[in-house]
C-alpha cells in the first residue's frame, strides 16, 4: 500500500510570492533592467518602465497588460526601485550595485536573506490573512536550521526537496507560526523518507481553478532556486544541500534575517487592510539596507563550489586555484603571467601589475603583449550560476578617457564565470571599434555632445 503525506487540513495555509513571467530567464532580465533603471536621473513612472521592458529582447510584441505584469514583478519582487514621498520612485541601491558589479550571485544571496512572511511583496489583503493567523516566518533561517540538524543526524540525509518544503513546512501553520520548529520538521521528513511516502497535493479550490501539484510546490521551488542562484545551496538532482563553503555569509544572513518589523504592531489588534498600505515602500527600503562587504561574491568560493580541481582553465590557460582571489582581477593577473610564460617571455613577468582603483587611471592591470607593447586592461567580471546572453557593459568616464588615450593598447577583458564554464572575452581598442560600428554606444536617457565652435554651421535666424 502506498503511504501518502499531505498538509493537515486544519493547519493548511499556503505561503507564496509572485513568480515573474521571466523566471526561466531571470538573470538576463535582471542585468538588463538593473542597468537601465540605474541610469535614470528623473522619477521613474509606469510609462517609462513599460517602455524599458518592451526593449528587452523580443518584448516589443507583448501586450500592455503583460508589460504591466512585468513591471509589477520587477518593482515589487526584485527591489530594483525605492520610493521617496516628495520625489517618487528612483533607482535602488540594489539596482545600482548589480549594474556596476554584475554580481548576480550576490543579488540572490541578499534576496534569500531578506525574505520573510508577512512581507512587502504580496498583496496587503494576503498579509492580513497571515497576520490574523499569527504567521511570522523566516524561510532562510528555517531552512538553514533544518539542513544543519539533518546533517548532524545523517550527512547523506542533509537535503530538502520542493515537496518536503511545501507540504511539511511552507503550507503548515504549525511551522509558519512557530508552534512547531525545525526539529519537528526533521522528524516528519525523515519518517516520510523511511516510509517512501508520496506527497499528496491539496484538494482545496483556489478561486475557480484547482491547482496542480506543480502550482502548489512552485513557491518552495522558486525560493530553493533563488538560494541556489545565490550559491547558498547546492542542487543535486531534485535535492538541495547547504553549501558549507558559504558558511561566513550564511551565518551573517542567519543573524540578520527577519528584521522587517512593520507588521508587528498589528498582531492581536483590530486593523484594516488599508492600515498595511505603507508596507510596500518601507519594504523597498528594508531590502536595500545591505552591507555589500558581507555579501560580495568571493570568486574563490564560487570556484571551489563547482570544482575540486587544483586548476581551472580560462581560454585554455591553466590557472591554479590558489591564485584565485575574491576579485576577477586576480584571475586576469594570473592569466597574463601564464600567457607570457607560454610565449617564452618570462623576462616581462615583473611588468604585469595590478593598478589600485583609487588611482583613477581607467584600467585595472598593466601587462605586455607578445611584441613588447604595453597593454592597459580594464577587467569586467560577471558572476552568475547559469550562462548569460546579455551583450552589454558599462564604462566609467575614467575608463572611456583611458580607452581614448591608449587606443590600440587599451583592452577590455570580460571575465564570465558560471557553473558551466569560465570564459574570457577580449575587446581591443573600443574607441576605434565604435568608429567602425562594431560596437554601439547606447545612451537611452540622453547624451552630452562635446564640440568645437566650427562644428556647427551658422544659419540665419528667421523671426
Amino acid at each position: 500500500m502506498t503511504i501518502t503525506y499531505s498538509t493537515p487540513q486544519q493547519s493548511l495555509l499556503t505561503l507564496h510570492f509572485v513568480r515573474p513571467r521571466f523566471k526561466n530567464n531571470i538573470e538576463n532580465v535582471l542585468f538588463f533592467m538593473a542597468k537601465e533603471i540605474s541610469s535614470f536621473t528623473t522619477p521613474i513612472d509606469n510609462e517609462k518602465l513599460n517602455r524599458l521592458i518592451s526593449q528587452f529582447q523580443e518584448n516589443d510584441h507583448i501586450k500592455e497588460k503583460t508589460l504591466s505584469n512585468w513591471r509589477t514583478e520587477i518593482s515589487t519582487l526584485l527591489g530594483l526601485m525605492q520610493y521617496q514621498a516628495d520625489y517618487g520612485y528612483f533607482p535602488s541601491k540594489i539596482s545600482k550595485r548589480l549594474s556596476n558589479n554584475e554580481d548576480l550571485i550576490e543579488f540572490f544571496k541578499n534576496f534569500s536573506m531578506k525574505l520573510q512572511y508577512p512581507n512587502g511583496i504580496i498583496k496587503q489583503q494576503e498579509n492580513k490573512i497571515l497576520i490574523d493567523n499569527n504567521v511570522k516566518f523566516h524561510p532562510f533561517k528555517f531552512i538553514v536550521d533544518l539542513l544543519r540538524d539533518l546533517r548532524n543526524t545523517e550527512e547523506k540525509e542533509a537535503y530538502i526537496t520542493k515537496d518536503e518544503l511545501t507540504y511539511v513546512i511552507f503550507d503548515d501553520l504549525r511551522f509558519t507560526t512557530g508552534n512547531l520548529n525545525y526539529s519537528n520538521a526533521k522528524e516528519i521528513i525523515l519518517k516520510n523518507r523511511r516510509d517512501k511516502a508520496e506527497y499528496k497535493q491539496h484538494t482545496y479550490i483556489k478561486g475557480k481553478t484547482k491547482q496542480s501539484k506543480g502550482d502548489q510546490t512552485r513557491t518552495a521551488l522558486d525560493f530553493l532556486d533563488y538560494m541556489e542562484l545565490g550559491n547558498l545551496l547546492i542542487k543535486k538532482n531534485s535535492c538541495f544541500f547547504l553549501n558549507e563553503i558559504e558558511n561566513d555569509f550564511i551565518t551573517y544572513a542567519y543573524n540578520k534575517n527577519g528584521e522587517f518589523d512593520f507588521f508587528d504592531q498589528f498582531y492581536g489588534k483590530e486593523y484594516t487592510v488599508s492600515d498595511l498600505s505603507k508596507a510596500k515602500n518601507l519594504w523597498f527600503d528594508y531590502v536595500n539596507d545591505l552591507d555589500f562587504d558581507k555579501s560580495s561574491t568571493s570568486i574563490s568560493k564560487l570556484i571551489k563550489t563547482k570544482t575540486k580541481e587544483d586548476t581551472i582553465k580560462i581560454n585554455w590557460l591553466p590557472i591554479s586555484t590558489k591564485d584565485i582571489g575574491d576579485r576577477g582581477e586576480s584571475i586576469i593577473l594570473s592569466h597574463e603571467k601564464n600567457k607570457l610564460k607560454r610565449l617564452g617571455l618570462d623576462h616581462n613577468l615583473h611588468l604585469v601589475k595590478f593598478i589600485p582603483t583609487h588611482l583613477g587611471v581607467g584600467y585595472d592591470i598593466k601587462s605586455m603583449d607578445e611584441i613588447d607593447n604595453q597593454m592597459f586592461i580594464e577587467v569586467k567580471t560577471t558572476l552568475s550560476k547559469h550562462p548569460l546572453t546579455h551583450a552589454r557593459l558599462s564604462l566609467t568616464k575614467n575608463e572611456w578617457n583611458a580607452a581614448y588615450t591608449h587606443r590600440e593598447n587599451y583592452y577590455i577583458y570580460r571575465l564570465v564565470i558560471n557553473d558551466e564554464s569560465n570564459k574570457l572575452f577580449i575587446i581591443n581598442n573600443p574607441v576605434d571599434q565604435v568608429k567602425n560600428e562594431k560596437l554601439k554606444i547606447i545612451a537611452p536617457h540622453g547624451v552630452d555632445l562635446v564640440y568645437k565652435q566650427d562644428t556647427f554651421q551658422e544659419s540665419e535666424l528667421y523671426m
